[in-house]
């Protein structure tokens, strides 16, 4: 039997243990996990057993205990960026005896 026939059975153990290994995850009670397939969103996964398929799907951990964050005080913005420049030149009016 060729040599590398031999090495071929442990090596493949020991890939299908490290991808099983990468592929379940366990969630805490007070996790979330929002669960993105190749860059896109997929779902959001709640407490327990996790399966992930490795290299494919990525697992982002939220915690929802955490609190709200002050941003602080925010200046409200005009709808129309152009009303402020229109204020500029005062109103528009038809001038007396034209058109």
């Amino acid at each position: 039997m060729p040599m590398f026939i031999t090495f071929l059975g442990p090596i493949t153990v020991v890939v299908a243990g490290m991808l099983l290994f990468a592929s379940v995850k366990i969630l805490r009670q007070y996790e979330r996990a929002v669960v993105f397939t190749l860059g896109k969103f997929q779902s959001v996964k709640g407490p327990g057993l996790v399966l992930l398929v490795p290299f494919i799907q990525e697992m982002v951990r939220v915690d929802p205990r955490q609190p709200d964050r002050e941003l602080g005080h925010q200046s409200q913005q005009c709808r129309n960026p152009h009303r402020r420049a229109d204020r500029k030149h005062g109103p528009r009016h038809r001038q007396a005896g034209r058109g």
